[in-house]
């Protein structure tokens, strides 16, 4: 078996020259001579990837990542073939090989579409699950249950349309404080960012991997070492914002008042989180962790999440603000597999599991059986693509 990923394009042409001129890769089928839509194929080292500009074949913007033994000699020949870095020093993983925090070398190129090729050297295979299953480079949560930005990212688009969305609703026309609770590796916080350009945008984080990475992909932004639930500012702040964060914390009734008293007057308290039934994947999580030898260690585990009723959160805002928008959106992400579907919460939900297994022994039989479940209940479509659905939860309180 194998797999080959596939890259949305806008201009075949000017796409196949810039993976042929710049990166090595070889025209193995197909002709971007035929024009728009059109699909090839390109080889390098024994590997394909398919290039496509036809409409359904996903997004422009898409993550990639490729595994090499000598990341500077790449860096070098990509270098010597006319590859143009930034030189603005916003981004230094775009401009040269950066040693990551998660046990990695990396460096980032963007090709005319945006997609973005991570090539990284010396994956850290001591984590079980990245190295058990075909979602092998899209690491799950590091030894001893730190954050990994590199799985997170995996899926990275997907996670930062709900803060697309978030941020569009929020009716706050000229803040001058934003603070992004729980920022992670800074995707979102720039989003706001963009929103918001005159503003000051800050990112909040517990976790040191995390706020490393926001660091190296954001250098310009302010990134700040810290938990949401003692997360105190000075003075008010105009725009509090989370996405996918407030989740890993309990009681939120008082978490989301609490918050919502940090608002300045006429800002915003705004935050997403998974709805409480969100995803059947979840679902399945549950079952096999009450399935096996491993049941009377999932107490903790099975409480790591806090997903209150959309009515739960109206209810304890209401009374405190001016007015409250909410809704809920469920988004159904296109997968390759059923496998991505575990690859994508290894990062997230399914950590809480991963961290209580007894050894790797147990790591490999409740991925094992995971899998078979998720197989079985994440039928392929008629292209052999998966629908992934994942519901989420909006709510802007405003003051």
């Amino acid at each position: 078996m194998a797999f080959i990923p596939t890259l949305r394009c806008s201009r075949i042409a000017a796409s196949v020259a810039f993976y042929t001129t710049v990166l090595g890769f070889e025209l193995a089928e197909g002709d971007p001579r035929d024009g728009d839509p059109s699909m090839v194929v390109l080889a390098r080292d024994g590997h394909r990837l398919f290039l496509s500009s036809h409409a359904g074949d996903g997004r422009p913007g898409q993550p990639l990542v490729v595994t090499t033994d000598d990341v500077e000699g790449l860096f070098a020949t990509f270098r010597q073939r006319g590859l143009r870095v930034p030189g603005d020093g916003r981004s230094p993983v775009h401009e040269r090989p950066i040693d990551q925090t998660w046990g990695t070398r990396e460096f980032y190129v963007d090709d005319p579409d945006g997609n973005t090729l991570r090539f990284v050297q010396g994956l850290n295979d001591s984590r079980e699950l990245a190295s058990s299953g075909p979602w092998r480079q899209q690491a799950g949560p590091a030894a001893g249950g730190g954050w990994d930005p590199g799985g997170y990212l995996t899926f990275a688009e997907e996670r930062t349309r709900p803060s697309h969305d978030l941020v569009a609703r929020i009716a706050v026309p000229a803040p001058a404080t934003v603070v992004d609770l729980g920022c992670g590796p800074g995707n979102g916080t720039e989003v706001l960012a963009r929103r918001w350009p005159s503003a000051r945008v800050v990112g909040v984080d517990h976790s040191p991997e995390m706020i490393e990475a926001a660091r190296a992909a954001y250098p310009a932004r302010e990134w700040i070492l810290g938990g949401i639930e003692s997360w105190a500012p000075d003075t008010p702040v105009d725009v509090v914002f989370s996405n996918a964060a407030l989740q890993w914390l309990p009681d939120h009734r008082p978490l989301v008042q609490r918050l919502f008293g940090r608002v300045a007057r006429g800002g915003a308290l705004a935050f997403q989180v998974p709805s409480a039934d969100y995803a059947l994947v979840r679902r399945l999580i549950v079952e096999v962790a009450g399935s096996g030898p491993w049941a009377a260690r999932m107490t903790g585990p099975l409480m790591a999440l806090t997903m209150a009723p959309a009515s739960s959160y109206y209810d304890w805002l209401a009374p405190l603000a001016s007015r409250v928008d909410l809704w809920e959106t469920e988004y159904h992400h296109v997968l390759g597999s059923p496998d991505e579907a575990v690859a994508w919460m290894s990062s997230t939900g399914l950590r809480p599991f991963l961290a209580v297994l007894d050894g790797p022994d147990d790591t490999r039989a409740f991925t094992e059986q995971l899998l078979v479940r998720t197989r079985e209940a994440y039928p392929r479509r008629a292209d052999g693509k998966v629908l992934f659905p994942f519901k989420r939860t909006f709510v802007i309180a405003y003051a």
